[in-house]
């Protein structure tokens, strides 16, 4: 008998254990849906912030100001900014320098990125994102737009180091065949360079101009002039 009640009691014991882990992982469970649910407003998620300026809890008009104003505050920096070296595959480089004066942020696009971080996301994974932001925050990388300065500098480098691959030719005689062999060329990716220059410029991660080493080293890819055809020759 003793035997028995020890039996009922120790699966008294497992059912309440289960149904107490059964109402906490309801708990949960109801508790990360509805952050889910308050992530999909239309405020920026708490905690986030570009480049140090706070823009949690705010709608995207809101950010917008409040970054255009901190942009606007800034004095123009030419004397730190992103410096990097430009090799080609034949041996000739450069070094470039792009001061943070050179780039212009595009502050309703910076907004919009802030505000995409979790409202963009899908409903289930909203909740993660938004007790992330809660517990350690998140630093949004400004969106930069285009700028006629750092494109100066992008086309001081290209005449430097870059140049179109020179096509191989040939010319017939009377007597005789003349055939000039191409050069190759250098072909700069432009939008991958922008990018690295904006990613670093974002994290801040700039250094003074001048005398500091290079960065990074962008190579530049070969573009091969094509082959002659010398049955068409």
């Amino acid at each position: 008998m003793e035997e028995s009640n020890k039996t009922k009691k120790l699966s008294l014991g497992k059912k309440k254990a289960l149904v107490l882990g059964v109402a906490v992982a309801s708990a949960l469970l109801v508790s990360y849906v509805a952050l889910c649910a308050v992530g999909g407003g239309d405020a920026i998620y708490p905690n986030v912030s570009v480049q140090g300026v706070s823009v949690g809890g705010m709608s995207r008009a809101e950010a917008e100001r409040v970054v255009t104003q901190a942009v606007e505050a800034q004095t123009p920096e030419q004397d730190r900014g992103v410096k990097f070296e430009v090799a080609t595959q034949d041996g000739k480089s450069t070094q470039v320098q792009v001061p943070l004066a050179s780039v212009s942020t595009d502050c309703a696009a910076t907004a919009s990125k802030a505000w995409s971080l979790g409202n963009d996301s899908a409903f289930a994974a909203r909740g993660g994102i938004y007790l992330k932001c809660l517990i350690s925050g998140a630093e949004i990388i400004p969106a930069y737009g285009e700028s006629d300065a750092l494109e100066k500098i992008l086309d001081e480098m290209d005449a430097a180091v870059g140049q179109e691959a020179v096509q191989s030719t040939w010319e017939l005689g009377e007597t005789s065949l003349k055939v000039t062999k191409g050069v190759p060329g250098n072909l700069l990716d432009r939008e991958s360079l922008r990018s690295e220059i904006f990613q670093r410029m974002g994290r801040g991660e700039v250094v003074a101009l001048g005398e500091e080493a290079p960065q990074f080293t962008v190579t530049l890819a070969q573009t091969l002039p094509q082959e002659l055809n010398f049955n068409d020759v």
